[in-house]
């Protein structure tokens, strides 16, 4: 895990906060240093 998400992970435990949403490129690469659009749409329904 990178630096940058560590002192993430571990001030969201402090604060206790259980759900966190990152919705742009440049925060996704910011965290994780990887580029990726995080816009995506999951339907676990199965299709007829």
């Amino acid at each position: 895990m990178n630096k940058r998400l560590a002192m993430l992970t571990n001030w969201l435990n402090e604060e206790n906060i259980d759900v966190l949403f990152i919705n742009s490129i440049e925060n996704v690469y910011y965290l994780s240093n990887f580029y990726t659009d995080p816009h995506f749409c999951y339907n676990d329904k199965k299709r007829k």
